[in-house]
């Protein structure tokens, strides 16, 4: 935004009277913070995006483009600061290679603040999520709550290996402790929406936005039961060296928080109730 100065001058009696307006830029467009050194030269940031978790991220089907609620996010961060973010799309068994090898400056391939993960790195946490367990509406009549699900079968993504941990949690203490049977777990290599269509299992788990999707996007047919069963941040993941442009890409999303782009992106995906607040660092629990 630029400031523009306007001069006015009146005559009165032979005297000059000189009048100068300033207009001054108010806190909602502070400076823009320093560029870090490491990448004061280029301008670029290299980003690890994925097109496979839709709604965080996704390619358009009518422009081919990368889009999705995480990438819309970044390329706003970026615009922001005024540089360079080269969004790289890659499957997510790639993603922590990418960034240990020096590929990637950070990741924002909708990955969740985990303290595990903390060893190596660090996060700027950017939206809410939790793991949502939902049924088909055929299975809904008879799977209304938890404890519905006691001795029958549910699928969860293979690749989210915290998934059984949490499940097994879920099933000692609302069944097996109660006399009940145990949920027989089932993993999935598909969609696990896809294995719940196929009858391969009664219900399944994904997080909260991912069946919020699901449900606009085939009305009807996905059932929601109780509530999320954690409350997770998602993070843009950095090794801790790379801790400066964490800050700095921090500072560009608080910006977009207060500038209100980022309500507008959260709106376009009916994704308000997920968002945050404030930047934070490292703040997702277990």
């Amino acid at each position: 935004m630029k400031i523009h100065g306007r001069i006015g001058a009146a005559l009165a009696g032979g005297t000059i009277i000189a009048c100068l307006s300033l207009a001054v830029l108010g806190t909602a467009q502070a400076q823009a913070p320093a560029i870090p050194e490491k990448i004061r030269e280029s301008k670029t940031l290299n980003i690890s995006v994925s097109n496979d978790f839709p709604p965080m991220g996704f390619k358009d089907p009518k422009s081919g483009e990368l889009s999705g609620l995480s990438t819309e996010i970044v390329r706003a961060i970026g615009v922001n600061l005024g540089i360079t973010f080269n969004l790289v799309d890659v499957a997510f068994p790639q993603v922590f290679p990418g960034l240990d090898s020096g590929r990637f400056d950070f990741v924002a391939s909708s990955i969740v603040d985990f303290p595990a993960r903390r060893e190596k790195l660090t996060h700027v946490n950017y939206l809410r999520t939790g793991p949502q367990i939902f049924t088909s509406q055929a299975n809904a009549g008879s799977i209304k709550e938890i404890t519905d699900l006691c001795g029958r079968s549910m699928g969860y993504p293979r690749y989210i290996t915290v998934y059984p941990v949490i499940l097994k949690e879920l099933s000692d203490a609302e069944c097996v402790a109660k006399g009940r049977k145990p949920i027989e777990l089932v993993s999935s290599d598909l969609p696990v929406q896809i294995g719940l269509q196929q009858n391969r299992y009664e219900a399944t788990m994904q997080t909260i936005e991912v069946v919020r999707h699901l449900q606009r996007q085939d009305p009807g047919r996905y059932v929601q039961i109780g509530k999320p069963l954690r409350e997770w941040l998602y993070g843009f993941g950095f090794l801790k060296a790379n801790d400066k442009i964490r800050d700095y890409v921090a500072a560009g999303l608080q910006r977009i928080i207060d500038d209100g782009t980022y309500a507008k992106i959260l709106a376009r995906y009916n994704a308000e109730d997920f968002g945050v607040s404030k930047a934070t660092i490292d703040a997702g629990k277990p």
